[in-house]
């Protein structure tokens, strides 16, 4: 997660990241409230919601950016596309895996596989 490049994140999750928010917690961020809108509150609690999805210094640096306001987490579809095939040619390279099982454990069909497999080998 953390080698993807910050051009692939949506605008909106790179101004969290200049303001402190680690791409850790932002990718968690999208993974649990993406496609919704989140209340920031004004001081971070490691006992609240928001707590069980990022850690303290995440949490105190979205507070001390956006507590008290709304902000639209993003789906980041293409950030998750790009994370999921990096994936999908990691574990082909690091645990010889098929295509066919690469398929089953993606829920993609062979033919993706192949696809993703081949625009990463250029």
């Amino acid at each position: 997660m953390n080698s993807l490049p910050i051009q692939d994140f949506p605008e909106s999750l790179r101004t969290m990241m200049d303001h402190g928010v680690p791409k850790e917690a932002i990718w968690r961020l999208v993974e649990h409230y993406g496609g919704t809108r989140l209340s920031v509150p004004v001081k971070f609690s490691a006992d609240s919601a928001l707590g069980q999805v990022i850690d303290r210094k995440a949490g105190e640096a979205l507070c001390a950016a956006y507590g008290g306001d709304i902000v639209e987490i993003p789906r980041a579809v293409r950030l998750r596309t790009v994370a999921r095939d990096r994936e999908i040619v990691r574990r082909r390279r690091d645990e010889h895996l098929s295509q066919s099982a690469l398929a089953r454990v993606f829920g993609l069909s062979e033919r993706s596989i192949r696809r993703i497999l081949n625009t990463a080998a250029g």
